[in-house]
């Protein structure tokens, strides 16, 4: 049983470790620090914020899955770009 477990979470190593390395590889728009605005899932409008990190995951996420961005929230929270478009994230007007 150990060993099945070992190797278990040696492939979830691995898959998240190319999935990082193909992630990076992918130019993203906006630097960390930069004032955003997000569309929110269960929120109306657009909401500002600052990028915090780059090619984000939280545990639970399939393996090699990451999120190119996680933002914190001006109201409060930190939530993470699904994707690098116009549709979901775009640079802030303050």
């Amino acid at each position: 049983m150990a060993l099945r477990e070992a190797r278990e979470a040696l492939r979830y190593d691995v898959e998240n470790a190319r999935g990082k390395a193909e992630c990076v590889q992918k130019a993203l728009r906006f630097p960390v620090g930069t004032r955003v605005e997000c569309r929110v899932d269960g929120l109306d409008g657009w909401h500002k914020g600052r990028i915090v990190n780059h090619w984000y995951r939280e545990w639970g996420m399939p393996p090699g899955q990451f999120m190119p961005y996680q933002i914190e929230l001006d109201r409060g929270g930190l939530i993470m770009a699904r994707y690098d478009n116009d549709g979901g994230i775009r640079r802030a007007v303050d």
